[in-house]
């Protein structure tokens, strides 16, 4: 039977290509943003980082035409990096996050996380007390888990 999607898991690959396809026709007619954000979205849980990236980038152009903060898009930039193990340039794109969103304890772990992607303990450390600094009045939790990476880190 031509349509079957059963048995064969072609059926979630067809989804995720009925969808892309769907969001890029809606990039038409569409808040062009939302349409991005989802592409990333679909992209990333399926682990086509390039694909992502190409959304992502697109979605910072976007924001960019717009004249809106590109903080958060920075950001979003630097963790499909740090999540496809491009630690270079995570760093890159997480500090741009950093100098436009401030200091924050997810900039700080992701930034450490990246370091130690590059095999440099040294300022994954320093990344790690900044997260430690801001997390230990704040959050109990965080603070535990922020001194369970710097145990790690050696």
């Amino acid at each position: 039977m031509m349509g079957s999607r059963s048995g064969n898991g072609a059926g979630a690959v067809d989804d995720d290509l009925l969808a892309e396809s769907h969001l890029v026709r809606a990039l038409a007619v569409a808040d062009a943003r939302a349409v991005l954000t989802d592409l990333v979205d679909l992209f990333s849980r399926g682990a086509q980082w390039h694909r992502a990236l190409d959304a992502a980038f697109e979605l910072l152009s976007e924001v960019r035409r717009r004249g809106e903060p590109a903080g958060e898009t920075l950001l979003l930039i630097g963790e499909i990096m740090l999540r496809a193990s491009r630690f270079p340039a995570a760093v890159i794109y997480l500090d741009r996050a950093e100098q436009a969103l401030g200091a924050r304890l997810d900039l700080a772990v992701a930034l450490a996380r990246a370091h130690q992607g590059m095999g440099s303990a040294g300022p994954a450390r320093r990344h790690l007390h900044r997260a430690l600094a801001m997390a230990v009045d704040v959050d109990d939790d965080a603070a535990a888990r922020v001194r369970a990476l710097l145990r790690s880190t050696g």
